[in-house]
């Protein structure tokens, strides 16, 4: 039964995004929903200039579940406006498991290479109080 939500709500994504007459097909990967949840120490945060976004939605999407995949990353966000060929993606991780140049390649290996990157700079986390 969650699958069915899971498919439906990701058709309902797609259909969402990219109402350009440029036509995008995003990959779309099944996760098994008992995998424990993995607790990344991340040390670093990674920001860098994406284009070839058409919405955050799905695109963000995908760059997301890639990034998770790895086990290293703990979180990722954009500064995304539409319409706007470049936005901004920020990634925190854990620098001793992966480098912000392998997850820059990452980024530009999903759906079939749809995604360029630009400048990018790296940062220590900074601890809350």
């Amino acid at each position: 039964m969650k699958s069915i939500f899971i498919l439906t709500g990701t058709v309902l994504l797609l259909n969402s995004c990219g109402g350009e007459s440029k036509e995008r097909i995003i990959a779309v990967k099944h996760h098994n929903e008992t995998q424990p949840t993995v607790k990344v120490a991340a040390n670093q945060t990674l920001e860098v200039e994406v284009s070839g976004m058409s919405c955050v939605h799905a695109c963000g999407g995908a760059i997301r579940m890639n990034l998770k995949d790895t086990k290293a990353v703990d979180r990722v966000s954009f500064d995304f406006k539409d319409g706007r060929k470049t936005n901004t993606c920020f990634v925190t991780f854990d620098d001793s498991k992966i480098s912000a140049k392998e997850i820059i390649s990452l980024i530009e290996k999903i759906n079939d290479k749809q995604f360029t990157t630009g400048k990018n700079s790296v940062s220590p986390v900074v601890a809350k109080s």
